[in-house]
């Protein structure tokens, strides 16, 4: 794995590439997440492509940055990485829960650039609608990122601790070893404090991603490429999370339906956290999309 900081536009960007083709699979994060969540899936994927992962501004390795967190900025941000790293395309996307909203977004603006997609256990940009009271969660946890960051680091210590028992609620409590590992990775990253006013920022801008995407799917589409979303299956041990799964299901559908090549499939023993939980159906879903697209950019 070539794992490096990459210079972009003036800005340091920790990039990995995994495996040497001859297709190019490009692998977008959830909210404050990172490269960590991706290992598995990279690995499994290297035979058949050059796999890329990032730390999005402030997460990770990567150097902080004072800029908006929409979905079309998180495109044009990763199309720099990618014609920085001087790969060609037509690139498959996938894209893990906010992160889909990231990927969509580069498939509306470069649909020329995109093989296929994969949108894993995706943010969907009408969920406030669908599922009421994950509206009033979203904002009151916006809220509490932003006011405990602003505190120091007393209010940053206990947004620490909050953020990472959500995370821990999101998968299984019996992980085998390597993806307890990788959890337990990504957690470590979420201590620092650039991390934290990211993962904030993140947070905050939600209100704004979700308007983003409802704009570009209006006016600018998408593909008609081989999409797989795939949905968790499990019932997950949060309260708030436990009766939205239909709601989750049916959303995801309607994501399925954005390209005539789209199917619809579910993570059956995952909860969220399906690149670590359910790796191999990603790749799946992966290899499949690459079965089934064509190389020709048009």
């Amino acid at each position: 794995m070539a794992d490096s900081l990459l210079e972009v536009e003036g800005r340091r960007v920790h990039v990995a590439v995994d495996g040497a083709g001859p297709a190019v699979v490009v692998l977008e994060s959830g909210l404050g997440g990172g490269v960590a969540e991706w290992e598995i899936v990279a690995r499994q994927l290297a035979d058949v492509a050059v796999v890329v992962r990032r730390d999005r501004p402030g997460l990770g390795e990567s150097e902080p940055a004072d800029e908006p967190r929409t979905p079309r900025d998180a495109a044009l941000g990763l199309r720099r990485v990618l014609d920085t790293l001087g790969l060609e395309p037509p690139y498959v996307l996938v894209g893990h829960s906010l992160g889909g909203l990231h990927v969509r977004a580069f498939a509306a603006l470069f649909p020329t650039l995109v093989r296929g997609v994969v949108l894993v256990d995706p943010s969907h940009e009408d969920a406030d609608d669908e599922i009421p009271h994950l509206r009033a969660a979203s904002r009151a946890q916006a809220w509490l990122a932003r006011t405990m960051v602003r505190m120091g680091r007393p209010g940053r210590s206990a947004f620490g601790a909050i953020y990472r028992a959500s995370l821990r609620s999101e998968c299984a409590p019996d992980l085998p070893g390597e993806a307890a590992a990788l959890v337990e990775r990504s957690l470590a990253a979420s201590r620092k404090e650039p991390a934290q006013r990211a993962i904030a920022a993140e947070m905050a801008g939600l209100g704004s991603s979700f308007a983003q995407a409802r704009e570009l799917r209006a006016t600018a589409g998408f593909p008609a490429v081989p999409l797989r979303v795939i949905s968790q299956g499990r019932v997950r041990r949060s309260r708030l999370m436990a009766g939205m799964l239909s709601h989750w299901h049916r959303l995801h559908a309607d994501l399925a339906g954005l390209s005539p090549r789209g199917e619809h499939w579910v993570a059956e023993r995952s909860g969220h956290l399906v690149p670590v939980e359910q790796p191999e159906l990603v790749v799946a879903a992966v290899r499949d999309v690459l079965a089934t697209s064509t190389t020709t950019t048009g």
